[in-house]
């Protein structure tokens, strides 16, 4: 866990794990700040090949200066994983209704 992230965002970040986000697992960045990588939910199921849809191009990435987490895709197919967007913003484009 990160000692600066809120109670709120880590039970949050938990449940998109359990509800959303598929085959998550936890890395080091480059700079050694922790990510979890996963399927991106937004694009990881319009590839073409079925063996790129397991893929882990996804990420949520801690930002030490806004205490709060990123959300990153590699692959950029989609409109909603196009760019980084924040934590808040990440959970209401998976479920508007907690936005």
């Amino acid at each position: 866990m990160i000692t600066s992230e809120s109670p709120i965002d880590e039970r949050y970040r938990l449940r998109l794990f359990d509800y959303y986000l598929k085959d998550s697992r936890s890395a080091l960045s480059a700079n050694g700040s922790p990510k979890w990588q996963f399927i991106c939910p937004f694009c990881g199921s319009i590839t073409s090949k079925e063996y790129k849809k397991k893929h882990r191009k996804a990420a949520l990435l801690w930002n030490s200066t806004q205490n709060s987490w990123l959300f990153s895709c590699a692959r950029k197919k989609s409109a909603e994983c196009d760019s980084v967007m924040n934590f808040s913003n990440l959970i209401s484009a998976l479920n508007p209704a907690l936005g």
